[in-house]
């Protein structure tokens, strides 16, 4: 997977200081310097579902990422039939990531590709029950319903937040997400970091913060709702 420690607004987050990208799961490549302010390395991840953490020094600076990646290997262990759909966005399916995964992992399986254009944007406005909304889920759900597949893969990190919209559409189907393994990570990483002093042991939900491209009010308004923490904050890459 390619790896980019670089916040925005800045050409050189680096200041020319060498990066060191390391991960507790799979193995990293050689990092390499694109010249616009992003370094990229290769991970090869286990077989193993699961979630690992990602940490990128920079000298004295250190950011933790923690990888996500659609749940196509849970879902190949977890489909009786092999015949598996794959709901995600069309820059993640055409992505030389997701042909990796595909190619590593699902030799045999009969997959189902579905890119669901405008399907994220749509979350993104708060409402997760609109006619709109519902009306999008179904459309893109029936190729998966022709192809008869029995398992499939909420592959964006938006699809679990109309996780009763797939299941309504999918009736039998088994869904599949890496929401929850990813929430847990996040927790056993702060957790860790309680223990080594890094961050205080008072931090509670009033501490989180969302970082984001887009509109930070926006983001917060909507994710106060969805995560029903009403003292969240967002802020916008680069500030």
């Amino acid at each position: 997977m390619p790896l980019q420690p670089r916040p925005a607004r800045r050409a050189d987050p680096t200041g020319g200081h060498p990066v060191t990208i390391l991960a507790t799961a799979g193995t990293v490549g050689p990092v390499s310097d694109q010249g616009n302010g992003s370094y990229t390395a290769i991970l090869t991840a286990p077989t193993l579902a699961g979630s690992g953490v990602i940490t990128a020094t920079v000298l004295a600076l250190l950011a933790r990422f923690i990888g996500v990646e659609p749940g196509i290997k849970p879902a190949i262990t977890l489909s009786p039939s092999g015949r598996i759909g794959v709901l995600a966005t069309p820059m993640t399916l055409a992505s030389a990531k997701f042909r990796s995964l595909v190619d590593a992992h699902a030799a045999g399986m009969a997959l189902t590709l579905q890119p669901c254009p405008g399907l994220a944007a749509e979350i993104e406005k708060g409402a997760l029950d609109s006619p709109a909304l519902r009306g999008l889920v179904q459309r893109f759900s029936a190729p998966l319903l022709q192809a008869d597949v029995d398992t499939a893969v909420l592959g964006c990190t938006h699809y679990p937040l109309i996780r009763p919209l797939f299941e309504a559409a999918l009736p039998g189907v088994r869904l599949v997400d890496t929401s929850g393994a990813v929430a847990r990570h996040a927790r056993r990483l702060a957790q860790v970091l309680v223990h080594t002093g890094e961050r205080s042991a008072a931090a509670d939900a009033a501490d989180l913060t969302l970082w984001t491209t887009g509109d930070p009010m926006h983001l917060q308004s909507v994710a106060r709702q969805w995560l029903d923490a009403p003292t969240l904050r967002a802020r916008a890459l680069g500030d």
